[in-house]
Parts: structure tokens; sequence; C-alpha cells
């Protein structure tokens, strides 16, 4: 994605507007500049980084509630799983947990006990988690 928010090619996406911070410097120059995303899973943060440039804000990660902002993330998932695998393989993503304010799924799954859950509705029901914004 270039600078003008053009999609050409797809590394993270990092909180806020780290990003774009540190390619800011290089509009205007001579230089083309690409922004990576450098797998299939960070397609939304592309969109979403899109977005930014565009609007100079983030767009909200889903309509709904906390709960259905997490639970959209840990559905993509294969059950059963434990904590620690999901930790691992969804703890980076970030969710939204009301009006402008998110966080990495990790800070939530930490406070979940350490077992084996057979489904999404299972971790979901060890978060303590306001159902509505």
């Amino acid at each position: 994605m270039d600078l003008d928010g053009e999609c050409t090619t797809t590394s993270t996406l990092t909180r806020n507007s780290k990003v774009y911070d540190r390619i800011k410097p290089f509009q205007g120059s001579n230089l083309e500049t690409y922004v990576l995303f450098n797998n299939l899973s960070m397609f939304e943060d592309a969109k979403r980084f899109q977005h930014y440039l565009h609007y100079k804000e983030f767009p909200r990660l889903s309509g709904g509630a906390a709960l259905e902002t997490v639970k959209a993330v840990i559905e993509r998932t294969r059950y059963p799983v434990t904590k620690s695998v999901l930790i691992d393989k969804v703890g980076w993503r970030v969710v939204e947990l009301g009006e402008g304010r998110q966080m990495r799924l990790e800070e939530l799954l930490r406070n979940i006990p350490s077992k084996k859950f057979a489904d999404p509705t299972e971790v979901i029901n060890e978060m303590e988690l306001e159902s509505s914004d």
C-alpha cells in the first residue's frame, strides 16, 4: 500500500499510527514507499491502515459489542484448544472493547483459566466482558 492509500502489495500494522509515523518522513520525496502486510490474516489490518491514511483515524473493528468483537476473532480457531495455544494463535489480534478502546486479545486471554476449551462460547464465558458498549 503506498502513502496515497493505493493497495500495491502486503509487515505488520502496529498499534495506532506508529506505522504512519515511520513512513511519513518519506511522503513527498522521490522515493516510493510501501507498507507490507506479510500474510493473509493481516488483510483486515491492511484495509484498516488504508482507511487511516484517508481519514487519519482507524475504523471500528466491528459494529458490535466487546463480546462480538472477541468472538469474531476466536471463532477462527480450531477447537478444542488450550489457553496457551489461543494466546499463540490469536493473542496478537486487536479487539474493540468500546468506543475508542482497543487492546490485544492476549491481555484478555491471560485472565482465563489454563485449560482446554471445547468451543468459543466456553472461552467467552470465562472472560469478564460487558455484553454491550
